[in-house]
């Protein structure tokens, strides 16, 4: 099963402090060997202190420097003690509150006729009032058999436009759409003028900067790299400055760069990974 690439952060930026390092990841090793230093202050015997003090600093340059997929190890601890304390198993209840009426009819039960007792007596009940006859009135009598003339001549031109020859519709022929030409990807052009804080010093990491026809810095550019295949690897937006750089060092091989820009337009840029660092990309609008 491929393996998509892990969404990056594209509209902050990581201070960093010395080289690579991030104020996260500081702060990460910094809190493991915090632990380490108080398990070193603790009167606890010598077996169980060294190996508690030699975990913790492992945990923090883990958890700092040594991704695994593309993700920190801390997020890999957070997501497992979730998984575990999760709930896997749901009920679900019938709710009979609001259950809708029925419309059946209820069963009427035979009522038993009881015999009088001996010392009661039985009173005859009253006469009904007589029920008052209705004339029937037939609603045919009422309704003409046979239709007036006018309206057997209205009738009759009503019909004669239905049996009347169809008009003919032109009919409507879509031509399908010709495909918009696809750009020819541009070499990409290459500066040697050092742009800080992002000067390359890792292989296959690609950084650079967006300007417009007259050289201004463009802020809020999307760019878009993809891969030989086609496939979107990552994601990226320059900064207040026109900077841009990828987090992660990509794999040997052919890319493209889509930059997007509303009111801009760019070239595609092609180039080609080696394992070598890459120096800095200058793109410019059209």
């Amino acid at each position: 099963m491929e393996q998509h690439p892990v969404p990056q952060p594209i509209s902050s930026y990581e201070f960093r402090l010395i080289g690579s390092m991030t104020l996260k990841q500081f702060a990460k090793l910094g809190a493991n060997c915090l632990v380490a230093l108080i398990f070193y202050a603790l009167p606890l015997p010598t077996f169980l202190k060294w190996p508690l003090i030699f975990f913790f600093v492992i945990l923090g340059v883990g958890m700092a420097f040594v991704p695994f997929n593309e993700r920190p190890l801390d997020v890999w601890i957070t997501s497992f003690f979730k998984k575990i304390f999760s709930p896997t198993q749901y009920l679900w209840r019938k709710d009979l509150t609001n259950l809708p009426p029925t419309s059946y009819p209820l069963k009427k039960t035979p009522v038993q006729k009881t015999s009088p007792l001996p010392f009661q007596t039985v009173r005859p009940l009253p006469p009904s009032p007589p029920v008052q006859q209705t004339e029937k009135v037939s609603l045919k009598s009422s309704i003409p058999q046979t239709p007036e003339k006018k309206e057997e001549e209205y009738l009759k031109v009503f019909q004669s436009l239905f049996t009347s020859t169809p008009s003919t519709k032109p009919k409507i022929i879509l031509k399908p759409q010709e495909p918009l030409p696809k750009p020819v990807p541009v070499q990409a052009k290459f500066t040697k003028e050092n742009f800080p804080p992002f000067v390359p010093t890792t292989p296959n990491v690609i950084s650079g900067m967006i300007k417009d026809e007259k050289g201004r810095l463009i802020e809020g550019a999307i760019l878009e790299i993809k891969d030989a295949n086609g496939l979107s690897v990552r994601a990226l937006k320059s900064n207040k400055l026109g900077q841009f750089r990828t987090a992660t060092p990509l794999a040997n091989g052919i890319y493209e760069i889509y930059t997007e820009k509303e009111g801009y337009d760019f070239d595609i840029i092609k180039m080609e990974l080696k394992g070598e660092i890459v120096p800095l990309i200058e793109i410019s609008s059209k």
